[in-house]
């Protein structure tokens, strides 16, 4: 599915709609909303103005982000095994739900929300004293999954 030629669209939202692929150029968006569909693969993201991409409940793998202007970004319940973070003005991340082994993050303080519940990261904790510096109210809890050896990191917002 392509959208182009809507100069003007602010808020674009797909969901629901079984769709496969996604092709974006518009100029103006600021909110994306793909969320319930069957996206695969890697998609790319390119825009100047996009602030929320939602594109949780899908079959992604991978991202090519390429927005300076993102503030909120929902990943969650896709298949991503690497999710890479470069951000300044990033406040919402969430990506729960999905099986990441590898979250570089390099991020600034404005996150006020992390959510990466029920994912398998074991690299993440060399990150932790970061991520409690950004939010230091962020409860962090740690479990051994007997079955894996890895380290299942739960962190919950109050």
């Amino acid at each position: 599915m392509t959208f182009s030629g809507f100069t003007m669209l602010l808020k674009l939202n797909v969901s629901f709609n079984m769709i496969t692929h996604i092709h974006y150029s518009l100029p103006s968006i600021q909110q994306i909303d793909s969320t319930h569909n069957l996206l695969s693969s890697t998609h790319l993201y390119s825009s100047s103005t996009l602030q929320k991409l939602n594109s949780s409940f899908n079959k992604i793998t991978s991202y090519a982000l390429g927005v300076p202007s993102l503030t909120h970004f929902d990943s969650s319940n896709n298949l991503l095994s690497v999710l890479s973070i470069s951000s300044n003005i990033l406040t919402e991340l969430n990506c729960s739900n999905n099986p990441i082994t590898l979250l570089p993050l390099n991020i600034t303080s404005k996150l006020t929300s992390f959510d990466c519940m029920r994912i398998l990261l074991y690299q993440l904790v060399p990150h932790l004293p970061i991520l409690y510096k950004l939010v230091p109210h962020l409860p962090i809890f740690y479990q051994l999954v007997p079955q894996l050896p890895i380290l299942v990191i739960a962190l919950i917002w109050e």
